[in-house]
């Protein structure tokens, strides 16, 4: 036991001791003392010593029965600790927590004996995670089925009852915060706060966590990450685009926050009247959950309705990094970038050819190529003029451009290529079979040079058209 909780222990037994010689049969005002005393022990007492829970825990799962009022606070009090190996905690046991339940409330009698065991169940609420499969007991095992079930038939438990447990007079912090703000025991717990904290002010909220002593409790938190994010895509158009950047720092902080909320709010914004390219959305969305245009990428995209929208947003990006970044803004390259910034609905998969020295650089740009690109690079195998190459595949053609120059070449996929595309670990291929015109599966080559009268994306946008490849049509204003 440490020197501030010995302290404290021996400060509890002497309060009592002190007041107990005035509780004698002839004092003329026992009420007042008894309320003097137990707020004594509200102010003095503290959450009972684990070893105590633990032998109390392993109790009544034994004998599943409560001794008495003492065993019962310990046992509700403990009812989300593990207690051993081979078993779950209380709440997740199917069939013994529901019998706490029956049995915590036969002290219904007893006021102050019923606060003390609600204070323990609430504890108990307010600590366990039953939305997160990923949340862990160290040295137990896990039933979340029943511990989701158990923790809904806890929260009615305690909703119903709030009313029995309040009292005038002094009030413990936590008895004063729960008949406050009995929300805390809804299904939307954190719905009161979502306006205010939108518009940065979390001071009631932060003051009711206080006086529960709830700390960086992950589900309180996450509950209300959820409900600003339900409150801000209910606003206008205009006023939800403006709370995006607060909400997306929120989920930055806490990232298991962001499987519940994010596809809500790429949804939202995809129903917005104007919804240009949203760079801070995307990489959000692309960081915890890969690149939606491949294979790869995480299965909660699947949750994402607006999902289109998004693989249009990283088509673009990565024409971006290819034709402007890796080509460093050369001028004929910012214009193939505009040219197949056009075509990128129509691109089915992307696949970049990186110089061998660029696939290990730690650039940043380089270190998003891989990270965007996943399992479709390629390493650049010969000609060391050129550097890097982009392949394109919409439908049966392949396009292949490259940096820092080069034609476009273009190749029918239903004819075994020059060259190999297969996912998994970076092959080498060489820029010679790239750009193979004597392939079976070659079909031309477009020159990225002005003839004087006519420009080379007139004559490359007619080549993709006589082969059905079209542009996006941009809508009139």
């Amino acid at each position: 036991m440490s020197a501030l909780k010995h302290l404290e222990k021996r400060l509890q037994q002497e309060n009592i001791a002190a007041l107990a010689p005035l509780l004698s049969p002839h004092d003329t005002m026992p009420e007042a003392w008894l309320t003097l005393l137990e707020w004594v022990i509200a102010i003095t007492a503290r959450r009972p010593a684990q070893p105590h829970v633990i032998a109390a825990l392993r109790a009544f799962h034994q004998s599943g029965q409560l001794q008495s009022a003492t065993h019962a606070r310990h046992v509700c009090y403990g009812s989300h600790i593990p207690f051993g190996a081979a078993q779950p905690c209380l709440i997740e046991d199917p069939s013994r927590f529901p019998d706490l339940l029956v049995q915590a409330d036969r002290f219904r009698a007893h006021a102050g004996v019923f606060r003390r065991l609600f204070h323990g169940l609430l504890d108990t609420y307010l600590s366990y995670d039953s939305e997160n499969n990923e949340y862990t007991v160290p040295g137990g095992i896990r039933n979340h089925r029943a511990g989701r079930r158990n923790s809904e038939q806890l929260r009615q438990f305690l909703a119903e009852r709030q009313a029995e447990i309040n009292i005038t007079g002094f009030k413990p912090d936590w008895l004063h915060a729960i008949t406050t703000h009995p929300n805390l025991l809804e299904q939307n717990p954190c719905q009161p706060y979502a306006q205010a904290a939108l518009n940065g002010d979390t001071r009631e909220f932060e003051e009711v966590c206080g006086q529960l002593c709830l700390g960086q409790r992950v589900w309180l938190t996450r509950k209300m990450v959820h409900a600003q994010v339900q409150e801000a895509i209910r606003y206008p158009d205009a006023a939800f685009k403006s709370s995006l950047d607060h909400l997306m720092a929120l989920m930055t902080r806490h990232p298991w926050a962001v499987d519940s909320n994010l596809p809500a709010l790429i949804d939202r914004y995809a129903e917005c009247k104007e919804a240009p390219v949203h760079p801070a959305l995307r990489d959000l969305a692309i960081s915890h959950w890969k690149n939606p245009c491949l294979p790869v990428a995480a299965p909660q995209w699947r949750r994402v309705r607006a999902k289109n929208m998004l693989i249009s947003w990283a088509k673009q990006h990565l024409l971006n990094l290819f034709f402007r970044v890796l080509a460093e803004g050369h001028h004929q390259d910012i214009r193939r970038a505009d040219f197949w910034q056009q075509y990128h609905d129509a691109v089915d998969e992307f696949w970049f050819v990186l110089d061998r020295r660029d696939m290990n650089s730690a650039a940043p740009h380089f270190t998003e190529i891989r990270r965007l690109m996943a399992r479709r690079l390629l390493v650049m195998d010969g000609m060391p003029a050129i550097r890097h190459a982009c392949i394109l595949i919409a439908g049966h053609h392949v396009i292949v451009e490259f940096v820092p120059h080069g034609d476009t070449y273009l190749y029918d996929n239903r004819i075994t290529l020059p060259f190999t595309l297969k996912s998994g670990s970076p092959l080498p291929v060489s820029a010679s079979d790239i750009k193979k015109q004597d392939s079976p599966a070659f079909l031309c080559r477009i020159p990225h040079h002005d003839s004087p009268h006519e420009k080379w994306e007139s004559r490359l946008e007619r080549e993709l058209s006589q082969r059905r490849i079209k542009k996006r049509v941009t809508a009139a204003p």
